[in-house]
């Protein structure tokens, strides 16, 4: 850590002093440069290392979903499950010690919640690691645990949708990539514009140029303004990779605020707004909704389905569904209630799921597989729909942020061109 944080200062002090060689500063313009440089340094290290952890966080959750499954799947137990990935990570790493006083639990029965050992275990680790499908995948399992019966199908649902959920990953990762590349480069464009300008002027021109206060002033803000600007697009690109879920006592105010809204009969501004926030709030836990029916589909009819499914869910979701479970008890047969499932909302991807959970509890059991495999590629499409959207919000601004740099050298060139002007004139002025 002191070394890598050695040579960066090091780096650092040298690009200001190019820099500063480059654009013929005095000295004290590149001692400026290099404090700033040098003040700007633990704010890219403290980044660097924020990526680099949650680069590892992902990497262990994933890893750990994908053994837990395969493992669960061979052995029939969490314990069995867990006894294998343990194995996987090293002695001291954060996942290892999450699953081993998973174990412990288990096998003590220490820090039960309401006499339910298995989740108690699992909340150990997810606890930790804030992930939607973590959770829905130890809910399942603990079912599993309570009820037995034929999973096998319900496994490979999961296993596919985790291999889709890691592969759009890695293509985010990868944009992410190329949009920092994208970002250095216009750095250093910007950078290299603001020299060109100067090294085309005439001789006596650039020397008036170079003897202004203004020029060093100018140079010095500039190349700063781009250091900063490099520092929080990369601080914009860091972000979690986890398909976590804000939940505290605050967003569930404000959800149960804009529900009330929502349904109410007045449809102005207010309930504009409200609608908006509500399919903000449906796109994102509709998906993961719709998959944990699908597993429960596997053992249960559709209402048992979305009666176990409840358990997860919380704020103006969790009413929904209640609305929707009181709806089907009152009418089984009848298509209204899923139909009512926040049909203010008037998402395609809500209604084209509720007619299919509907058409699966009217169909024979041939029929309800066919149903069910079609669900399961529905939802992979939503899925996708919802993570591209969420990855856009991500990197949304980064056109703007990009032609930043652009921007302040055509600024730099310019107040050149003005310095150039102004030193010339005087001199005119002089000799007259």
């Amino acid at each position: 850590m002191k070394k890598r944080m050695i040579t960066a200062y090091i780096i650092a002090i040298a690009g200001s002093l190019g820099a500063a060689a480059l654009f013929q500063l005095s000295l004290a313009g590149a001692g400026i440069l290099c404090v700033v440089s040098g003040l700007l340094i633990p704010f890219f290290e403290k980044n660097r290392n924020r990526e680099l952890a949650q680069t590892k966080e992902y990497q262990e959750v994933s890893l750990y979903m994908e053994q837990l499954l395969c493992s669960y799947k061979r052995w029939g137990t969490l314990g069995g499950a867990w006894e294998d990935c343990v194995l996987l990570f090293e002695k001291g790493s954060e996942m290892r010690q999450a699953v081993e006083q998973a174990v412990n639990c288990l096998r003590t029965g220490e820090q039960i919640m309401e006499n339910n050992i298995a989740w108690s275990a699992c909340q150990c680790i997810h606890g930790r690691y804030d992930s939607y499908r973590l959770v829905l995948i130890h809910e399942f399992l603990c079912r599993s645990e309570q009820m037995g019966g034929d999973t096998g199908e319900a496994f490979d649902i999961l296993l596919n949708d985790l291999q889709l959920w890691k592969r759009r990953k890695s293509l985010f990762r990868t944009q992410k990539k190329i949009l920092k590349m994208e970002s250095i480069l216009s750095v250093i464009l910007a950078g290299s514009m603001c020299c060109f300008s100067r090294l085309i002027m005439p001789f006596d021109l650039e020397k008036r140029l170079l003897s202004s206060t203004w020029y060093q002033i100018s140079t010095i803000i500039v190349i700063s303004l781009l250091m900063v600007t490099l520092l929080l697009i990369f601080q914009k690109l860091t972000g979690n990779w986890l398909d976590f879920r804000e939940k505290n006592n605050r967003m569930d105010k404000e959800q149960e605020k804009q529900y009330r809204i929502l349904k109410s009969s007045q449809h102005g501004i207010k309930w504009q707004i409200a609608r908006k926030y509500c399919r903000q709030q449906a796109e994102q836990e509709f998906p993961y909704w719709l998959l944990s029916v699908t597993l429960y589909l596997q053992q249960d009819n559709v209402y048992q389905a979305i009666c176990n499914s409840l358990g997860q869910f919380h704020g103006m979701f969790r009413k929904e569904l209640k609305q929707l479970i009181k709806g089907i008890y009152s009418e089984p047969a009848s298509l209204l209630p899923y139909m009512d499932f926040f049909k203010e909302l008037e998402m395609e991807e809500i209604q084209t799921g509720m007619k299919i959970l509907y058409s699966t509890g009217n169909s024979e059991y041939q029929d309800v597989r066919r149903q069910v495999h079609f669900l399961v590629e529905q939802n992979s499409l939503t899925m996708d729909k919802y993570e591209q959207h969420r990855q856009e919000l991500q990197t949304s601004g980064m056109g703007i942020l990009k032609q930043i740099p652009l921007m302040i050298a055509a600024g730099k060139i310019i107040i050149d061109m003005a310095i150039v002007l102004i030193a010339t004139m005087e001199h005119y002025a002089v000799w007259q």
